[in-house]
């Protein structure tokens, strides 16, 4: 297997070739997923990483799901491959993580919310994948990153082969349920929710210290007293400003949103809070 310097990322491209039977495309997608498991698991050695976090494989809408079996599929033959000198986050691990903090799976991909939703957790790498379709299946493209950092270990390319059982995890995604009642805030026939105390989020000393300046992004409803609740995090920051931001904003207080018939109603509101030193 090839190597590159630890410290720069690498970047290698593995081909599925022409397929001729079902047999042969299941043993190139095995293949394939066991080449880039392998070649990862080589990076995050050299690299010296010791807990690696999986994250689900993203692409357009419609290959969500599929990007989820592929992700698991990957995790188990990383696994397999770690010769006992990292750990792979199981993904129900994540989900708990993520769930703990508020944040959905979706919203888990920026260096800043890794690195909050892991801090002092003993991750010190995460992996991403990204799916596109072309002639042959999909192309997956694998960068293996360092934990709350832009910068890049490896990246790894293969080409994934289609077959029925994958095929037909490509479908329409179903609509977020969570909060698909509510409206959001502002909504055609619907008076906006305005706020009339909201003081700004404070500094917590880490981040003062840090000299940290940046944004998170909340998501919350307003209920019908113009009380805020259901707090998601769609973007956090480290050295504690998440919560801080979050503390703040379940402390504001809103005029409550109206129907046409004047009936108060709960609604959906993203906001952006910025931190910024003078």
């Amino acid at each position: 297997m090839r190597r590159g310097c630890a410290r720069a990322a690498i970047r290698f491209t593995v081909s599925a070739g022409i397929l001729l039977s079902w047999g042969a495309a299941a043993r190139a997608q095995e293949a394939q997923i066991g080449r880039l498991a392998h070649d990862s698991a080589g990076a995050l050695i050299q690299a010296r990483k010791r807990h690696v976090v999986v994250l689900d494989f993203t692409g357009n809408d419609a290959i969500a799901t599929l990007g989820e079996k592929l992700a698991a599929d990957f995790r188990v033959a990383l696994a397999r491959e770690s010769r006992n000198e990292f750990k792979v986050e199981d993904r129900a691990a994540t989900v708990d993580r993520a769930t703990e903090k508020s944040v959905t799976l979706a919203n888990l991909r920026d260096p800043a919310t890794l690195g909050w939703i892991y801090s002092e957790s003993g991750v010190d790498s995460w992996i991403s994948g990204e799916l596109t379709e072309d002639s042959v299946g999909v192309k997956l493209d694998v960068r293996i990153h360092p934990l709350a950092s832009p910068s890049l270990i490896a990246e790894f390319t293969a080409e994934i082969p289609l077959l029925p059982d994958l095929k037909a995890l490509i479908v329409a995604p179903p609509a977020d349920t969570e909060f698909a009642s509510l409206p959001t805030n502002g909504a055609p026939g619907l008076t906006k929710a305005v706020c009339v105390a909201c003081p700004q989020a404070v500094y917590s000393t880490e981040a003062l210290r840090a000299h940290a300046q940046g944004t998170v992004i909340l998501a919350f409803t307003i209920d019908k007293h113009g009380r805020t609740k259901e707090v998601r995090v769609k973007q956090a920051m480290p050295d504690g400003l998440t919560q801080r931001a979050i503390d703040a904003v379940l402390g504001w207080k809103f005029t409550p949103a109206k129907d046409a018939r004047g009936k108060k109603v709960e609604v959906r509101q993203t906001t952006a809070v910025e931190f910024h030193q003078l």
